[in-house]
C-alpha cells in the first residue's frame, strides 16, 4: 500500500512513536524530484509513505489537497506473464502517470505497469516485479553512463521492454 503524504519522514516517525514498529526505513533519494521515502512491513503487507514534489504524487497532492492513499501493488514474480493473464481477463492497462508508457517498464525498484481504473474501480492498482541484482546492476550502470541519476532522480521511469 502506498500512501501519499507531505513529509515521509514525520509520518514513519508518527508511527514508530505510537506502534513501536521494527525494521522501518527511510531513504532521501534526492535529485530534482526530492522524493523521500518511508516503508515498514505488517507481515506480508508493505506499508509505504512517499512526499514528492513533482510527478504524478505530487499532482496527487495538489490535487486532492489531502494526504492518503494512493495506489496499492501487487508483487508478481514475472509481470509480462501477469499481464498476459489479466488481458486475456479482460483487464485493460493504462498509461503511467509519469512518462506515458502502457506496457510494463523500469521504475526505480524493479518493473511496474498499471491497471486501468475501469478494470478495478476505486483504487490505482499496479503491479511490480523486482529486478534481480543482475537487472538492478545494469540500471545503476545506466543511470551513471547516461547521467540520469543527477537529471531526474532516481525514481524516473526508463524505456525498455522484457530482458
Amino acid at each position: 500500500m502506498a500512501f501519499a503524504v507531505y513529509d515521509a519522514k514525520q509520518t514513519l516517525d508518527a508511527y514508530l512513536r505510537h506502534f513501536q514498529l521494527s525494521h522501518a526505513k527511510f531513504r532521501d533519494k534526492g535529485g530534482p524530484n526530492r522524493e523521500r521515502a518511508a516503508n515498514f512491513h505488517l507481515d506480508d503487507i508493505e506499508v509505504f509513505f512517499f512526499s514528492i514534489n513533482s510527478a504524478q504524487k505530487g499532482r496527487y497532492l495538489a490535487t486532492s489537497g489531502r494526504e492518503g492513499l494512493h495506489h496499492i501493488a501487487f508483487e508478481v514474480d514475472d509481470i509480462w506473464a501477469a499481464v498476459e493473464d489479466l488481458k486475456a481477463r479482460g483487464a485493460k492497462l493504462k498509461p503511467c502517470d509519469d512518462c506515458g508508457q502502457v506496457e510494463p517498464h523500469g521504475y526505480s525498484d524493479g518493473w511496474c505497469v498499471f491497471l486501468d481504473e475501469a478494470t478495478v474501480p476505486g483504487l490505482r492498482v499496479e503491479l511490480m516485479q523486482t529486478y534481480t541484482r543482475e537487472e538492478r546492476e545494469a540500471r545503476e550502470r545506466e543511470q551513471a553512463n547516461e547521467g540520469r541519476a543527477s537529471q531526474q532522480g532516481s525514481g524516473a521511469c526508463r524505456k525498455g521492454a522484457k530482458p
